[in-house]
């Protein structure tokens, strides 16, 4: 889901999306001024994504979401398309989370948001 997510973010060329945030040698990265969580419960035939989108600085949450979808193969990679996209258009259109998030500090510089790395993203397994 994270390589979804990332993959939806990256359309919006005001976006800079690190999966990870490590630096080479001698190089300095400042770290992301959002970042983008979640945790995914599992039923034996449904699951239930839960997302949130924070400031680093603070640790405020921006904006938080729910989504449910049943565990079939043949709907589960449709599902998380659709999710990726309904974040990512959440996060980053126009006037969405970020633009207003910006708007209120009056930014001028692309936000960077970091993403769990996929072993990052906790699954619980429950029934």
């Amino acid at each position: 889901m994270a390589q979804e997510v990332a993959g939806q973010l990256s359309k919006f060329k005001d976006i800079v999306v690190l999966q990870s945030v490590e630096t080479a040698p001698g190089k300095e990265t400042l770290p992301p001024r959002f970042v983008l969580s979640g945790s995914v419960n599992l039923e034996p035939d449904a699951f239930r994504l839960r997302v949130s989108f924070r400031n680093r600085a603070d640790g405020s949450i921006l904006w938080a979401n729910s989504y449910d979808g049943e565990t079939k193969v043949s709907g589960i990679l449709e599902a998380q398309a659709d999710i990726a996209r309904n974040v990512a258009t959440s996060l980053a259109q126009s006037y969405g989370v970020i633009s207003q998030a910006d708007a209120a500090l009056n930014v001028s510089n692309p936000p960077t948001i970091g993403l769990p790395t996929p072993a990052r993203f906790p699954i619980t397994h429950t029934g």
